[in-house]
């Protein structure tokens, strides 16, 4: 599971980063997915950015 950069909307992103949290550590997820970088969106490169590394940097806490 991800926040995948053409989805993440400016001012909701953070509360689905929390909801990715909270679901993301239950046995059946396997990994943290389907997020990255996209220019060929709509979403600003600095949110996609931000969200990237947040998701990476639980990814790396949890080893998913």
């Amino acid at each position: 599971m991800g926040l995948h950069p053409w989805y993440l909307n400016e001012y909701l992103w953070k509360n689905e980063l929390i909801a990715l949290k909270l679901n993301s550590v239950q046995d059946h997820v396997l990994a943290i997915g389907e997020c990255g970088l996209d220019r060929c969106c709509n979403t600003s490169f600095k949110i996609q950015e931000e969200a990237f590394r947040s998701q990476i940097t639980w990814a790396n806490e949890i080893a998913k």
